[in-house]
């Protein structure tokens, strides 16, 4: 899977409420990363039920640099959660899996900030 792909699928999982993808595609170093999957779930699966998905635009993609912007267009309470982010993956050497490092968020702020672990073979 690529980068591109990953934030795709991603947007979807939470769109279509499916917590489970979310919470295997979020690495443990992640600050919203929960050993109590039960509790997390139950939060990834709230969120994704109380909002409303729009649209994901991609503005960039960089296979060489494993980089994705994208905005995210998202309703909550008739309010606009919608954000920018640029995401960075670098390769992890222990297993060749792909992790996302950093993000540079746009103007508006989001409730969850994620870092991903990916393996894109």
């Amino acid at each position: 899977m690529r980068p591109l792909e990953l934030m795709r699928s991603r947007y979807s999982a939470y769109a279509l409420n499916f917590p489970d993808y979310i919470m295997e595609t979020t690495h443990p170093a992640n600050p919203y990363y929960s050993k109590d999957t039960l509790s997390w779930r139950r939060s990834i699966s709230e969120f994704s039920k109380s909002s409303s998905f729009e649209k994901l635009e991609i503005l960039a993609t960089s296979e060489k640099e494993a980089t994705v912007t994208f905005t995210a267009y998202i309703i909550q309470d008739s309010k606009d959660l919608s954000f920018t982010e640029k995401v960075i993956l670098k390769k992890w050497v222990a297993d060749g899996s792909i992790a996302m490092v950093n993000c540079l968020r746009g103007a508006r702020s989001y409730p969850n900030k994620f870092m991903l672990i990916f393996d894109f073979s």
